[in-house]
């Protein structure tokens, strides 16, 4: 994240064995219809998380009038969208489980699905950063850049920790710092992953796949708990799993809406995010919210999915919101590249010495030309590497009314 960070998997329908998640097909849920809006949120997302990375940290202090701007403040929030990465991919990722189940080789199935989706784009983006980084470091060298960020790292003199922490995915429990900036999200992300496989064959040995999801919301409320007693405290990936796991309540409160269980677990989760809200408040940078707002916020984006599930398909069929669809095709694509072109044009606009009014039009300027560089390293890189069933969805559109038309 899934991130974006990420986008992990396609909010499709799904067959279930389940009594439970075979309701009728006259009546809408999860589990017999697509949530489109998903794709949606996830565009926005990663365009929320572009948008607060356009936002200099230096030209911030220097330029103190452009938090009077409304979009410029708005962009000042944009670490929130991780968060919606992560309850969006709680979301998906309990719909590929129970997608998973169905099938002989679940593990097998709901693994190569990750891999597929992940890492592809990760190891591209990870060579690109790389090569760019050794060309920076010759512009520095030879006096064409003052200075470059991306330049300064090292990433052929490590141990064997280092490598092995790049390759996996796992620089955030390794210790590890991250080819690119934004990965630290994308550990959780594989962190989430792994503890949902592990359920799965569990589940699929012992359990049904009721108890898979039920685990998974036992899950969250243990880790929530654990988040109330310690607090900053509480490590890796159990500091954020509550915001994931509020994305798969969601699902199994949409696909099991007769299931008295599911209510009392989500109850249970947004009563216990609320009071971590109230108790703790830690994090804060410019880039990143306080975990008060994220909490607070998560606790109103996983109501408003509930919320707004039933009039999924008269919003996908607006303008504004198909468009951002179209965006989420490429959002994880675009959540990975934009710091690389971002680090770019801000030497560009260093040495322009631009004026507060020139700077806001360069932000909208890097906005912009990150979506363009995010959707061409999607048309290389990333879509090559998936099904013609993600990409069906990731750029079908709803068709339009007669009275749209």
């Amino acid at each position: 994240m899934t991130t974006p960070p990420p986008a992990s998997q396609r909010s499709d329908a799904i067959p279930a064995d389940s009594a439970s998640l075979q309701t009728p097909k006259s009546k809408r849920h999860a589990g017999n219809s697509p949530y489109r809006l998903l794709d949606a949120w996830r565009g926005f997302a990663a365009l929320w998380v572009v948008m607060v990375h356009s936002c200099d940290k230096d030209i911030s202090a220097r330029f103190s009038d452009l938090a009077n701007v409304p979009l410029y403040r708005f962009s000042l929030w944009g670490g929130l969208g991780v968060t919606m990465f992560f309850v969006i991919s709680g979301y998906c990722i309990a719909n590929a489980a129970v997608r998973a189940w169905v099938n002989p080789q679940p593990l097998k199935h709901f693994l190569k699905a990750r891999l597929r989706r992940i890492y592809p784009a990760y190891f591209f983006a990870s060579v690109l950063t790389i090569l760019l980084a050794t060309l920076l470091a010759v512009l520095v060298k030879y006096h064409v850049l003052q200075s470059s960020e991306t330049a300064k790292n090292d990433f052929f003199h490590h141990g064997l920790r280092y490598y092995f922490a790049t390759l996996t995915i796992t620089q955030v429990p390794f210790h590890v710092k991250p080819i690119l900036v934004v990965l630290w999200s994308l550990c959780y992300e594989v962190a989430f992953y792994g503890v949902v496989a592990i359920l799965l064959v569990l589940a699929k040995r012992f359990l049904t796949v009721d108890r898979l999801l039920d685990a998974l919301g036992v899950t969250t409320i243990l880790s929530l708990t654990w988040l109330n007693y310690s607090g900053q405290s509480c490590p890796f990936p159990w500091n954020l799993w509550p915001q994931f796991g509020l994305g798969v309540l969601a699902y199994q409160l949409l696909a099991q809406p007769d299931r008295r269980l599911t209510y009392i677990f989500m109850s249970a989760s947004l009563g216990l995010m609320a009071l971590f809200a109230m108790r703790y408040s830690y994090g804060q940078s410019l880039d990143h919210t306080s975990s008060r707002v994220q909490s607070v916020f998560c606790i109103f984006f996983t109501l408003a999915l509930l919320g707004l599930f039933r009039w999924d398909d008269a919003l996908t069929r607006l303008r504004p919101v198909r468009w951002m669809i179209w965006v989420g095709g490429f959002s994880y694509s675009l959540y990975l590249v934009h710091t690389l072109l971002l680090g770019l044009l801000s030497q560009i606009g260093k040495k322009l010495h631009l004026s507060e009014p020139h700077f806001f039009y360069f932000y909208v300027l890097e906005i912009v030309a990150s979506m363009c560089v995010g959707l061409a390293f999607f048309t290389l890189f990333e879509k090559p590497f998936l099904s013609r069933q993600q990409i069906r969805f990731q750029f079908a559109f709803p068709r339009p009314t007669d009275k749209e038309k």
